[in-house]
Protein backbone atom coordinates (compact mmCIF):
# COMPACT_ATOMS: atom_id res chain seq x y z
CA UNK A 1 0.00 0.00 0.00
CA UNK A 2 1.58 3.48 -1.20
CA UNK A 3 2.46 6.19 1.76
CA UNK A 4 -0.13 8.34 0.62
CA UNK A 5 -3.01 7.64 -0.92
CA UNK A 6 -3.80 8.04 -4.51
CA UNK A 7 -5.57 11.20 -4.49
CA UNK A 8 -3.26 13.06 -2.36
CA UNK A 9 -0.54 12.18 -4.50
CA UNK A 10 -2.74 13.20 -7.63
CA UNK A 11 -2.97 16.90 -6.27
CA UNK A 12 0.28 17.35 -5.36
CA UNK A 13 1.53 16.37 -8.22
CA UNK A 14 -0.55 18.37 -10.88
CA UNK A 15 0.41 21.64 -8.35
CA UNK A 16 4.53 20.86 -9.48
CA UNK A 17 3.62 20.29 -12.99
CA UNK A 18 1.65 23.22 -12.80
CA UNK A 19 4.95 24.81 -11.22
CA UNK A 20 7.20 23.46 -13.38
CA UNK A 21 5.14 24.95 -16.02
CA UNK A 22 5.22 28.41 -14.69
CA UNK A 23 8.77 28.27 -14.61
CA UNK A 24 8.69 27.41 -18.15
CA UNK A 25 11.00 24.06 -17.34
CA UNK A 26 11.01 21.25 -19.63
CA UNK A 27 10.30 17.44 -17.46
CA UNK A 28 14.05 16.49 -18.89
CA UNK A 29 15.53 20.09 -17.62
CA UNK A 30 14.41 19.38 -14.30
CA UNK A 31 15.28 16.05 -13.94
CA UNK A 32 19.15 17.12 -14.98
CA UNK A 33 19.26 19.80 -12.59
CA UNK A 34 17.99 17.48 -9.82
CA UNK A 35 20.11 14.65 -10.66
CA UNK A 36 17.00 12.32 -11.19
CA UNK A 37 15.91 10.21 -14.13
CA UNK A 38 12.95 12.10 -16.42
CA UNK A 39 10.55 9.11 -15.21
CA UNK A 40 10.78 10.35 -11.52
CA UNK A 41 9.47 13.67 -12.25
CA UNK A 42 6.99 12.00 -14.66
CA UNK A 43 5.95 9.44 -12.02
CA UNK A 44 5.79 12.32 -9.36
CA UNK A 45 3.54 14.63 -11.76
CA UNK A 46 1.07 12.12 -12.97
CA UNK A 47 0.87 10.91 -9.01
CA UNK A 48 1.66 7.18 -9.55
CA UNK A 49 4.96 8.21 -7.03
CA UNK A 50 4.82 9.59 -3.46
CA UNK A 51 7.99 13.02 -3.30
CA UNK A 52 9.51 13.27 0.20
CA UNK A 53 9.62 16.14 1.55
CA UNK A 54 13.31 16.39 0.53
CA UNK A 55 12.42 15.87 -2.99
CA UNK A 56 9.71 18.50 -2.50
CA UNK A 57 12.10 21.35 -1.34
CA UNK A 58 14.68 20.83 -4.02
CA UNK A 59 11.64 21.04 -6.76
CA UNK A 60 10.04 24.11 -5.00
CA UNK A 61 13.89 25.87 -4.80
CA UNK A 62 14.53 25.13 -8.67
CA UNK A 63 10.78 26.90 -9.20
CA UNK A 64 11.48 29.25 -6.99
CA UNK A 65 8.06 29.04 -5.38
CA UNK A 66 7.44 31.36 -2.55
CA UNK A 67 7.54 30.75 1.57
CA UNK A 68 3.78 30.13 2.02
CA UNK A 69 3.48 28.12 -1.21
CA UNK A 70 5.93 26.06 0.29
CA UNK A 71 4.08 25.64 3.76
CA UNK A 72 0.93 25.08 1.56
CA UNK A 73 2.70 21.89 -0.39
CA UNK A 74 4.16 20.93 3.04
CA UNK A 75 0.34 20.36 4.42
CA UNK A 76 -0.75 19.09 1.32
CA UNK A 77 2.01 15.87 2.03
CA UNK A 78 1.27 15.98 5.48
CA UNK A 79 -2.83 15.78 4.84
CA UNK A 80 -2.39 12.71 2.59
CA UNK A 81 -0.08 10.90 5.13
CA UNK A 82 -2.49 12.14 8.89
CA UNK A 83 -6.23 10.80 8.33
CA UNK A 84 -5.29 7.19 8.21
CA UNK A 85 -6.57 5.97 11.81
CA UNK A 86 -8.61 3.05 9.62
CA UNK A 87 -4.92 1.51 8.65
CA UNK A 88 -5.15 -0.81 11.67
CA UNK A 89 -7.84 -2.24 10.14
CA UNK A 90 -7.18 -5.51 7.97
CA UNK A 91 -10.43 -4.46 6.14
CA UNK A 92 -9.78 -1.72 4.40
CA UNK A 93 -8.87 -1.89 0.62
CA UNK A 94 -7.02 0.86 -1.57
CA UNK A 95 -10.14 1.72 -3.03
CA UNK A 96 -12.06 2.45 0.53
CA UNK A 97 -8.88 3.63 1.65
CA UNK A 98 -8.96 6.76 -0.88
CA UNK A 99 -12.59 6.73 -0.04
CA UNK A 100 -12.03 7.38 3.61
CA UNK A 101 -9.16 9.92 3.06
CA UNK A 102 -10.93 12.32 1.20
CA UNK A 103 -14.44 11.86 3.75
CA UNK A 104 -11.32 12.56 6.44
CA UNK A 105 -10.33 16.18 4.68
CA UNK A 106 -13.51 17.31 3.53
CA UNK A 107 -14.42 20.60 4.37
CA UNK A 108 -18.41 19.51 3.52
CA UNK A 109 -19.67 16.08 1.66
CA UNK A 110 -22.74 16.00 0.02
CA UNK A 111 -24.24 12.34 -0.14
CA UNK A 112 -27.33 10.81 -2.26
CA UNK A 113 -28.75 7.51 -1.90
CA UNK A 114 -32.62 5.61 -2.20
CA UNK A 115 -31.15 2.05 -1.56
CA UNK A 116 -29.62 2.61 1.67
CA UNK A 117 -28.16 4.50 4.40
CA UNK A 118 -24.51 6.33 3.41
CA UNK A 119 -22.13 4.81 6.02
CA UNK A 120 -21.84 8.39 7.64
CA UNK A 121 -25.46 8.29 9.24
CA UNK A 122 -26.11 4.80 10.13
CA UNK A 123 -26.55 3.51 13.15
CA UNK A 124 -24.51 0.45 15.06
CA UNK A 125 -27.44 -1.71 14.67
CA UNK A 126 -28.28 -0.58 10.83
CA UNK A 127 -24.54 -0.93 9.83
CA UNK A 128 -24.34 -4.77 11.89
CA UNK A 129 -27.84 -5.53 9.64
CA UNK A 130 -26.54 -4.68 6.96
CA UNK A 131 -22.81 -6.25 7.01
CA UNK A 132 -24.38 -9.70 7.58
CA UNK A 133 -26.99 -9.06 4.76
CA UNK A 134 -25.66 -11.18 2.58
CA UNK A 135 -25.75 -14.62 0.85
CA UNK A 136 -21.96 -14.90 1.95
CA UNK A 137 -21.89 -15.26 5.83
CA UNK A 138 -18.93 -13.04 6.99
CA UNK A 139 -16.24 -13.64 9.39
CA UNK A 140 -17.22 -12.08 12.88
CA UNK A 141 -14.08 -10.62 13.27
CA UNK A 142 -14.24 -9.07 9.82
CA UNK A 143 -17.95 -7.92 10.01
CA UNK A 144 -17.03 -6.35 13.70
CA UNK A 145 -14.26 -4.46 11.58
CA UNK A 146 -16.40 -3.26 9.16
CA UNK A 147 -19.02 -2.00 12.10
CA UNK A 148 -16.90 -0.10 13.88
CA UNK A 149 -15.00 1.86 11.22
CA UNK A 150 -18.47 3.39 9.86
CA UNK A 151 -19.20 3.82 13.32
CA UNK A 152 -15.11 5.63 13.83
CA UNK A 153 -16.35 7.76 10.28
CA UNK A 154 -19.43 9.53 11.87
CA UNK A 155 -16.69 11.58 14.32
CA UNK A 156 -16.15 14.28 11.89
CA UNK A 157 -19.67 15.58 12.16
CA UNK A 158 -18.99 15.92 15.60
CA UNK A 159 -16.18 18.15 17.79
CA UNK A 160 -14.76 21.58 17.50
CA UNK A 161 -14.70 21.56 13.17
CA UNK A 162 -17.07 19.29 12.19
CA UNK A 163 -17.78 18.91 8.29
CA UNK A 164 -20.39 20.04 6.81
CA UNK A 165 -22.99 17.25 5.81
CA UNK A 166 -26.09 17.22 2.93
CA UNK A 167 -27.90 14.17 2.97
CA UNK A 168 -30.60 13.32 0.97
CA UNK A 169 -32.33 9.97 1.37
CA UNK A 170 -35.42 8.06 -0.11
CA UNK A 171 -38.40 7.83 2.36
CA UNK A 172 -39.02 3.94 1.40
CA UNK A 173 -35.10 3.40 3.58
CA UNK A 174 -37.57 4.73 6.60
CA UNK A 175 -39.99 2.02 5.69
CA UNK A 176 -37.49 -0.68 5.33
CA UNK A 177 -37.10 -3.19 8.80
CA UNK A 178 -33.60 -4.12 7.28
CA UNK A 179 -32.36 -6.41 10.44
CA UNK A 180 -35.56 -5.70 12.21
CA UNK A 181 -38.25 -3.42 13.62
CA UNK A 182 -35.92 -2.08 16.86
CA UNK A 183 -33.16 -2.04 14.21
CA UNK A 184 -35.35 0.43 12.09
CA UNK A 185 -36.29 2.35 14.88
CA UNK A 186 -32.37 2.58 16.08
CA UNK A 187 -32.25 4.25 12.55
CA UNK A 188 -34.49 6.67 12.53
CA UNK A 189 -33.67 7.73 16.09
CA UNK A 190 -29.92 7.79 14.39
CA UNK A 191 -31.47 10.07 11.32
CA UNK A 192 -33.18 12.29 13.33
CA UNK A 193 -29.89 12.82 15.77
CA UNK A 194 -27.78 13.88 12.71
CA UNK A 195 -30.10 16.76 10.93
CA UNK A 196 -30.08 17.71 14.79
CA UNK A 197 -26.51 19.06 14.46
CA UNK A 198 -25.64 22.17 13.29
CA UNK A 199 -23.59 21.07 10.16
CA UNK A 200 -25.94 18.69 8.99
CA UNK A 201 -28.74 18.84 6.71
CA UNK A 202 -31.56 15.65 5.91
CA UNK A 203 -33.72 15.92 3.24
CA UNK A 204 -36.45 13.09 2.59
CA UNK A 205 -37.07 12.30 -1.14
CA UNK A 206 -41.07 11.75 -0.14
CA UNK A 207 -42.49 8.24 -2.05
CA UNK A 208 -45.27 10.49 -3.82
CA UNK A 209 -42.08 12.37 -5.52
CA UNK A 210 -42.82 11.90 -9.75
CA UNK A 211 -39.21 13.03 -10.43
CA UNK A 212 -36.55 11.67 -8.22
CA UNK A 213 -35.02 8.42 -9.39
CA UNK A 214 -31.04 7.69 -8.50
CA UNK A 215 -29.63 4.02 -8.80
CA UNK A 216 -26.74 3.38 -6.56
CA UNK A 217 -25.40 6.59 -4.31
CA UNK A 218 -23.90 9.89 -4.87
CA UNK A 219 -21.23 11.51 -3.00
CA UNK A 220 -19.33 14.85 -3.21
CA UNK A 221 -16.03 15.71 -1.60
CA UNK A 222 -15.22 19.44 -1.13
CA UNK A 223 -12.08 20.85 0.38
CA UNK A 224 -11.29 23.73 2.18
CA UNK A 225 -8.46 24.81 -0.05
CA UNK A 226 -9.87 26.34 -2.91
CA UNK A 227 -6.78 24.88 -4.90
CA UNK A 228 -7.83 21.77 -3.96
CA UNK A 229 -10.26 19.92 -6.37
CA UNK A 230 -13.58 18.23 -5.74
CA UNK A 231 -14.02 14.76 -6.07
CA UNK A 232 -17.40 12.75 -6.71
CA UNK A 233 -18.20 8.95 -6.23
CA UNK A 234 -20.92 7.23 -7.73
CA UNK A 235 -21.76 4.05 -5.69
CA UNK A 236 -23.44 0.56 -6.89
CA UNK A 237 -23.63 -3.04 -6.53
CA UNK A 238 -19.68 -3.53 -7.93
CA UNK A 239 -18.25 -1.05 -4.93
CA UNK A 240 -17.24 2.84 -5.70
CA UNK A 241 -15.92 4.64 -8.54
CA UNK A 242 -14.21 8.01 -8.53
CA UNK A 243 -14.68 10.96 -10.70
CA UNK A 244 -12.43 13.78 -10.25
CA UNK A 245 -12.96 15.33 -13.78
CA UNK A 246 -14.47 19.09 -13.30
CA UNK A 247 -17.30 17.94 -15.46
CA UNK A 248 -18.37 14.62 -13.87
CA UNK A 249 -17.97 16.54 -10.66
CA UNK A 250 -20.40 19.16 -11.78
CA UNK A 251 -22.54 16.31 -13.03
CA UNK A 252 -22.99 14.62 -9.75
CA UNK A 253 -23.63 17.84 -7.88
CA UNK A 254 -26.22 18.41 -10.16
CA UNK A 255 -27.92 15.27 -8.88
CA UNK A 256 -27.72 15.96 -5.63
CA UNK A 257 -29.25 19.24 -6.04
CA UNK A 258 -32.20 17.91 -8.36
CA UNK A 259 -32.92 15.22 -5.80
CA UNK A 260 -32.71 17.79 -2.95
CA UNK A 261 -35.47 20.02 -5.74
CA UNK A 262 -37.56 16.93 -5.33
CA UNK A 263 -37.13 16.42 -1.53
CA UNK A 264 -38.79 17.67 1.85
CA UNK A 265 -37.49 20.76 3.22
CA UNK A 266 -35.15 19.91 6.33
CA UNK A 267 -37.96 21.04 8.59
CA UNK A 268 -40.33 18.69 6.66
CA UNK A 269 -37.93 16.05 6.04
CA UNK A 270 -37.37 16.37 10.31
CA UNK A 271 -41.22 16.24 10.70
CA UNK A 272 -41.46 13.72 9.19
CA UNK A 273 -38.80 11.68 11.20
CA UNK A 274 -40.44 12.71 14.03
CA UNK A 275 -43.91 11.33 13.26
CA UNK A 276 -42.20 8.05 11.53
CA UNK A 277 -40.20 7.48 15.33
CA UNK A 278 -43.49 7.72 16.51
CA UNK A 279 -45.46 5.10 14.37
CA UNK A 280 -42.41 2.69 15.58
Amino acid sequence: MSATPTYARRRLGAELRRLRNGSHLTVDAVAEACGWSRWKVIRIEAGQSSVSRHDLHVMCRLYEVAPEEVGRLERWLEEGRDHRWWRQYDVIGAELEEYLSLEAQASSIAVANMAMFPGLLQSEGYSRAVTYATPFTPDPDIAESVVEVRMRRQHILRGEDPTELTAVLGESLFRYETGGHDVLRGQVEHVLKIGELPNCVVHIVPLTATSALLSGGITVFDFPDPLDPSVAYAEHANGLQARDGAIDVRRHRRMVDYLKDNALSPEESHAFLVTRLGEL
